[in-house]
């Protein structure tokens, strides 16, 4: 994703130094030059955006919504633990940072798994809050 906003970066420059030419043969290819780098960008960029921001909703799955109610940012993190045939495996996920009065929700795949567990870190010396969860499917 990076090189393609640096594409798109080079692109937006050689456009805006092309809008100096208004006449001659050049003229045409400019502006052509101008409307592809505007519609391609705005393609892009919608793209991930809906992307980013597009609900996962999964077959046998959880919601889980994280509210933070501490005046300060929390760092959250959640293992969930799948149990197959006497193996324990530990999936850790970073949920985000979290501002006060602020929530996020994810949705958790629990086909393998009945237990999640959240960490919350809080500080630049990551003490941590620990709150173990069960799910009752």
């Amino acid at each position: 994703m990076t090189l393609i906003i640096f594409i798109i970066f080079l692109a937006s420059v050689l456009s805006l130094v092309l809008f100096k030419v208004k006449s001659g043969g050049m003229a045409k290819w400019a502006k052509l030059f101008r409307i592809v780098t505007v519609v391609s960008s705005i393609s892009v960029f919608t793209y991930w955006f809906i992307k980013k921001s597009a609900v996962a909703f999964v077959d046998n799955s959880v919601g889980l919504q994280v509210i933070n109610k501490l005046p300060q940012t929390l760092d959250f993190y959640l293992i969930n633990v799948n149990k197959t045939d006497n193996n324990v495996t530990l999936q850790p996920k970073h949920i985000g940072k979290i501002r006060p009065e602020y929530y996020r929700i994810e949705y958790l795949k629990m086909d393998k798994s009945d237990e999640y567990w959240i960490a919350g870190y809080l500080g630049k010396k990551k003490s941590g809050l620990f709150f173990p969860a069960f799910c009752a499917q």
